[in-house]
């Protein structure tokens, strides 16, 4: 996989975040990438300065930030090794505006953050600024769950073949680009999953000599979503001899975290996307149903045109 070439990594001490940060050098080195290991820390309390006769507050902060250079150095020394260009960052602020801005102002490609938690409540496995990434960084963002094994066993690309949006075609094309390369670098099953479902298909079977019609109508539909994830399939060279291909009936925001729970998946490789003209928001309620679901490590993808609610400056 030789997508990604300037990776910006949410550093962090704690076991799971050295975990994370092989991973990050693991794949700068076999995309040639530069990497850069950042943390934010919190700006001293505007209150110290009413003890300035004694403590002077720029310096504390430059204490601070300097503090946790040296044990992000220390931490990236021991675990990177090989021929990783790397660097150490510390910026102060609150972290996800930071962040989005620090990829904005130096032009990374992807940030790798540890999840912050386990279980299936998914606001404590992605934590506050996981999901301020993934709503509105501009660029790739990789959650990677805490207790995640050392190799992805298990890798979904969920994918939109039905909507015929240049937006959604284009993202279609980097999840199954990325999740194929991806399965083949950890030797992984692919699974690609499409779901589809009639529209008000229950209000249509309250009115009983409907019924057939309804079926008649879902029968088309099913078989129009095949064939275009066959032809998304085609087009990208994907088959059921290189993956396991999911056609489901259902909302994506459920059938898509249930199938990455009973196939026990390690990641799910899939899009964001705003289609409503307001910066910073997710197809619907649909991504956000996903991420809120599935137990497991997120690659989420932007489309090139994706712009940040986030400013560059104040």
């Amino acid at each position: 996989m030789k997508r990604f070439k300037n990776i910006l990594l949410l550093g962090g001490t704690k076991d799971n975040g050295q975990f994370t940060l092989r991973r990050a050098a693991q794949l700068a080195e076999e995309n040639a990438a530069k990497l850069t290991v950042l943390d934010v820390v919190k700006p001293v309390p505007t209150s110290m300065r009413l003890f300035s006769g004694s403590v002077d507050p720029s310096k504390l902060q430059e204490f601070i930030c300097d503090k946790r250079r040296v044990e992000l150095n220390a931490v990236c020394s021991e675990n990177i090794s090989g021929d990783v260009s790397w660097d150490v960052k510390v910026l102060v602020g609150q972290p996800a505006v930071e962040i989005i801005r620090a990829v904005m102002r130096d032009g990374y490609d992807l940030v790798m953050k540890s999840a912050d938690g386990g279980g299936f409540l998914q606001r404590s496995l992605f934590g506050s600024t996981g999901m301020h990434l993934l709503r509105k960084c501009p660029c790739a963002v990789w959650v990677i769950r805490p207790d995640q094994t050392p190799e992805f066993d298990r890798i979904v690309a969920a994918v939109d073949a039905e909507s015929g949006d240049a937006t959604q075609n284009g993202l279609n094309a980097q999840i199954l680009e990325l999740a194929s390369e991806l399965a083949e670098t950890e030797n992984a099953e692919l699974h690609i999953v499409q779901a589809w479902q009639l529209w008000m298909e229950q209000a249509l079977r309250g009115r009983a000599h409907h019924a057939d019609e309804v079926d008649a109508m879902l029968k088309t539909h099913e078989q129009s979503a095949r064939e275009a994830l066959q032809q998304l399939l085609t087009q990208h060279g994907v088959s059921d001899a290189n993956a396991t291909i999911h056609l489901l009936k259902g909302g994506a925001g459920y059938v898509i975290p249930e199938l990455v729970k009973d196939i026990q998946a390690d990641l799910v490789v899939m899009g964001t996307v705003c289609r409503t003209g307001v910066p910073g928001l997710l197809i619907g309620n649909t991504a956000e149903r996903i991420l809120n679901g599935v137990d497991a490590s997120v690659l989420a993808l932007k489309p090139d045109d994706f712009v940040s609610p986030v400013a560059l400056e104040d």
